[in-house]
């Protein structure tokens, strides 16, 4: 089949019903018709005096523990910004509810560890049959201090459980190695949309099974999605395509965030890639939107699509950062190989109504932890919303 029929299979789009705490999204494509429900849940958790967003969520499996696992990047110890910071992990026996504090899995600014990296975004796990990789996007210290405005890069570290990672450094020294580098070294650089897949297990090309896409800022004309495949996860990248996403403004930009594995069509069409959104409504960021990839991994770049609609949380307010749980490879797996396919996952975002009637557009940064800087403020939170996907 043609690249071009592989990239012109959508054919129509609709936000079906909507209301408070449920929506209901449609997408036509070829012939097949997907159907995403969100409801949103009782759950989730706060992490009082860090910043809390850009959250990773791994489902169940025999490397997590059979856990539901969240993992994240925020600042060490309470109220203190970005003087300290870590990843953290989280686990939960059933994805709503989490009990404890969640636990530092791997520091910068202490010894033995990095040295040159610091005001750390995101954490995105990959496990590729032995080992994990965990992809952050950081800046490096210039004269000893955290420039302010990047640019930014992307690290890696590995490990063979989530709480024995260690970073991937530059051979001879003691500084984090950036796998990702923009493609010049002057403003923002990488955004902090980078995300991973690993698509081996789900007829990725065998020689190639990283998938990396992410956002350089710095590239003319500016606010591009690149996507790469690596051979390995940590050498250099192999360029592959660049596409736009499926919706941007102000506040957000929708990139694929996971990868409908086994899907009906995925011997002519490949597998489809999803992503949940945010953005403004009235004065409140709210749930907002998805993005439809039709083909990320075979053929050329994917045509996006933007389903319009809202959905609610389950904490009133700001939403940002939506994440679907996703498998240790970054896909999703149907409940079984039957018609229609049906897929189940949930979505977990920052939720904080502590800027209830603040004019938006607003950088979701300021809502993500309270500090000094924010003192009587609503602590934010991260709330969950349950998601079923079908395909017939």
């Amino acid at each position: 089949m043609s690249s071009f029929l592989k990239l012109n299979r959508i054919l129509a789009l609709s936000l079906v019903a909507a209301g408070s705490g449920f929506a209901q999204f449609t997408v036509h494509s070829g012939s097949r018709t997907y159907t995403l429900t969100v409801s949103s849940q009782a759950g989730g958790f706060t992490f009082a005096g860090h910043w809390l967003y850009e959250m990773s969520a791994i489902l169940p499996s025999a490397q997590t523990g059979y856990s539901y696992d969240l993992l994240f990047s925020s600042n060490l110890t309470a109220g203190s910004g970005t003087s300290g910071e870590a990843i953290f992990l989280i686990k939960s026996s059933d994805g709503y509810t989490f009990t404890g504090t969640p636990t530092a899995v791997l520091e910068i600014d202490r010894p033995g560890s990095v040295s040159n990296i610091c005001d750390m975004a995101d954490a995105r796990p990959i496990w590729d049959g032995s080992l994990w990789h965990v992809y952050v996007q950081a800046s490096v210290l210039t004269g000893g201090s955290c420039p302010t405005v990047g640019p930014n890069y992307i690290f890696e570290a590995t490990g063979p459980s989530l709480y024995s990672l260690s970073w991937v450094k530059t051979p001879g020294t003691n500084n984090a190695q950036a796998i990702v580098t923009s493609r010049t070294l002057s403003g923002v650089g990488i955004g902090e949309s980078q995300q991973w897949f690993y698509t081996g297990p789900y007829a990725g090309p065998g020689s190639f099974p990283f998938l990396v896409e992410y956002n350089d800022w710095n590239y003319t004309p500016g606010s591009q999605d690149f996507g790469y495949i690596s051979a390995n996860g940590t050498s250099s990248l192999y360029y592959w395509y660049n596409i736009v996403p499926a919706y941007s403004s102000g506040v957000s930009s929708l990139y694929p965030d996971v990868i409908l594995g086994n899907s009906l069509d995925q011997a002519s069409y490949g597998n489809p890639g999803l992503a949940l959104g945010s953005d403004c409504t009235g004065n409140a960021q709210r749930g907002r939107g998805l993005g439809f990839y039709g083909n990320l991994v075979s053929g050329g770049p994917p045509a996006g699509v933007f389903v319009d609609g809202t959905f609610a949380s389950s904490t009133p307010g700001l939403i940002t950062s939506v994440r679907f749980g996703r498998n240790e490879y970054g896909y999703l797996d149907p409940v079984s190989l039957t018609t229609p396919r049906v897929w189940n996952t949930l979505v977990y975002y920052n939720a904080s109504d502590e800027l209830n009637g603040v004019a938006c557009p607003v950088p979701a940064i300021q809502s993500t932890w309270n500090n000094s800087g924010h003192s009587g403020n609503p602590q934010s939170h991260i709330g969950v919303s349950k998601v079923t996907i079908t395909e017939q």
